[in-house]
C-alpha cells in the first residue's frame, strides 16, 4: 500500500494527513513511479492554504519529484521499469508511489562518475562473499549499491544491488510485491548493459528467490533455465552451477518425476 500527505480541507499545517492510498495500475500513456525525493516549495503551502485552487478536494500535496519507474502503460516506449525520472508542476509529489504522464517525466542520466562505478564493481563482487559470511552484511551491501545508484545514477553493477535488495525486502520484510519489483526492474535494467554476465546474474537471483512469491514456479523455472544459458554463454561456471542447482530444487517442488529431473541435468 503507497502512501501519501492528502489535503481533505485547506488551511494550516494541521490539514495534511499522512494516509494510505491505492496507486492504480498505469493506463495508456502512463508511467508508476516510486518517489525517491520530493520537492517543499512555497506552491504547496498556496495549494494548502487555498491561495490557489486545487483541481479537487481532496488532493495529495507536492508539485515535484523523482523517483523509478516501476511500470509503464500501453504505448509507453520511452520509459521501462528501471528508469530513473523527475518531473515538475504536477500535484501528487507527496507519495511514495503516484501515476504520471509520460510526456511529463524527463529521465535522469546513469552513472558517469569512474569513482563512484569503481566503488559499485567492489561492491558488486563481495556482494556473494558477504552473504556466505553473514546474510546481514549482504543486506548492507545491497542497500548501499541501491542508494548509490538512485542517488548518482545507475551502473552496470546497479541490476545486482536491486535485485539482492528486493530479496532482501521479500525476506526480512514479508513485503514481497516490493521485492518483486525490485527483482524485475533489476532484470529488465540489466537488458540496458553490453554484458550478458550482469544479465545472468540479476535473472538468476530474481527468477530463483524472488519471482516465486508472486508468480508460479512454472514461470520461474523457464526463467532460471534462461539464466541458466546465459551464464553457459558468458562463462559464468559459478552461477550456471547455481542455476542448474535451483532448476532441480523447483522441478522437485513442482513433483517432476526424478528420471525427467536427471534427463535435465544430463
Amino acid at each position: 500500500m503507497a502512501k501519501a500527505v492528502r489535503v481533505h480541507q485547506t488551511g494550516g499545517p494541521d490539514v495534511l494527513t499522512y494516509e494510505d492510498v491505492e496507486v492504480a495500475a498505469p493506463g495508456k500513456g502512463e508511467v508508476r513511479i516510486r518517489q525517491r525525493a520530493c520537492g517543499v516549495n512555497f506552491i504547496d503551502i498556496y495549494f494548502r492554504t487555498g491561495l490557489y485552487k486545487a483541481p479537487s478536494l481532496p488532493f495529495i500535496a507536492g508539485n515535484e519529484a523523482s523517483g523509478d519507474v516501476i511500470a509503464v502503460g500501453a504505448g509507453v516506449t520511452g520509459f521501462h521499469p528501471g528508469d530513473r525520472v523527475a518531473y515538475t508542476t504536477g500535484l501528487g509529489g507527496y507519495a511514495s508511489e503516484r501515476i504520471m504522464p509520460a510526456d511529463r517525466l524527463v529521465k535522469l542520466p546513469d552513472m558517469h562518475d569512474k569513482r563512484l562505478q569503481a566503488v559499485l564493481q567492489i561492491l558488486k563482487v563481495i556482494s556473494v562473499p558477504a552473504y556466505i559470511q553473514n546474510p546481514y552484511l549482504m543486506a548492507l551491501v545491497a542497500a548501499k549499491i541501491t542508494n548509490m545508484s538512485i542517488r548518482h545514477g545507475n551502473g552496470s553493477a546497479s541490476p545486482q544491488g536491486y535485485v539482492l535488495h528486493g530479496l532482501v525486502i521479500g525476506a526480512f520484510t514479508g513485503d514481497y510485491q516490493a521485492g518483486y519489483d525490485f527483482g524485475s526492474a533489476a532484470v529488465t535494467l540489466s537488458e540496458r548493459f553490453d554484458d550478458i554476465g550482469v544479465r545472468c546474474n540479476a535473472l538468476y537471483v530474481f527468477a530463483g528467490y524472488i519471482s516465486p512469491w508472486i508468480r508460479p514456479q512454472s514461470i520461474s523455472l523457464t526463467l532460471l533455465n534462461e539464466a541458466y544459458r546465459l551464464a553457459v554463454e558468458a562463462g559464468h561456471t559459478d552461477y550456471a552451477v547455481y542455476a542448474i542447482l535451483t532448476v532441480v530444487f523447483s522441478q522437485m517442488s513442482l513433483g517432476t518425476p526424478l528420471d525427467e529431473i536427471r534427463a535435465t541435468v544430463d
